[in-house]
């Protein structure tokens, strides 16, 4: 596809974890870093970029009917309702392991986009006191 893609994932309180990606050549190619937005900050960010887009991801039915993804180029969007997504990450490492990108269980770190929610409490706890 031309279309630039779109992974969302719900990370609940009307939030999304996202990023773009495009197709080419057979690979998938990093458009952005990996963030935490708004369902309406989404939709004004990727109608500023003014390009067709494809919504996929356990989010991609809420994104879609937002009022802030009225009016946007939005080609296709995958829902993957009941679909096992353990199966799908084991799979994208077993591909990565075949071409020689593995990890090693020590370097293999998350990826924190925000406060986990426990931690936030604390603090809004510690600063009540």
């Amino acid at each position: 596809t031309e279309k630039l893609i779109c992974p969302v994932m719900d990370a609940r309180c009307g939030q999304v974890y996202t990023a773009l990606f495009r197709h080419q050549n057979g690979i998938f190619l990093r458009e952005s870093t990996d963030k935490i937005l708004s369902i309406e900050e989404l939709g004004t960010y990727l109608k500023g970029l003014g390009e067709n887009f494809i919504l996929t991801g356990d989010a991609a039915q809420l994104c879609a009917q937002h009022t802030s993804f009225t009016g946007l180029p939005l080609g296709r969007v995958g829902d993957f309702t009941g679909v096992n997504h353990a199966a799908y990450v084991a799979s994208a490492a077993l591909e990565a392991y075949k071409q020689g990108k593995a990890v090693s269980p020590e370097n293999l770190m998350p990826v924190y986009l925000s406060i986990p929610q426990a931690q936030r409490e604390r603090e809004k706890r510690t600063e009540e006191s």
